[in-house]
């Protein structure tokens, strides 16, 4: 297994850099790779504050790069309801994958932020103070 570093996953998913494009293309092919969490959400950052990229934009290129042969995202669950959170509640992709956390995995969140505070107490896994 090998982790993929943020730049290699925008090369592979931006296409922007033909020659680094193919070689992870095909780095890709003969090797199973890992997209962990904090890859992805630096990932989505830079789409979205210098890329000018739209949150549904952004959760296109992620799901479809979660399809991609040789390719494992780390907490998938997690990342897909992270995703919906990102899109439907305006959130910042943190915040988004802290609920999802609660959701999917029913971990305990701590926060002073009343948005995703709010958001928490409508669901049936934990009632924030």
């Amino acid at each position: 297994m090998v982790l993929l570093d943020t730049n290699a996953v925008l090369r592979f998913v931006l296409k922007d850099i033909s020659s680094q494009h193919k070689e992870i293309v095909n780095f890709l092919t003969k090797n199973q790779s890992l997209v962990r969490l904090e890859v992805l959400v630096e990932m989505i950052y830079v789409l979205e504050k210098y890329y000018k990229k739209s949150r549904v934009e952004i959760a296109h290129i992620v799901f479809i790069l979660g399809k991609t042969e040789n390719l494992l995202f780390q907490y998938p669950r997690v990342i897909t309801r992270a995703l919906h959170f990102f899109i439907d509640e305006g959130m910042d992709i943190v915040d988004c994958i802290l609920c999802a956390f609660n959701v999917v995995m029913g971990h305990e969140v701590f926060s002073f932020d009343k948005d995703m505070n709010a958001l928490l107490r409508s669901f049936t896994k934990q009632a924030p103070p």
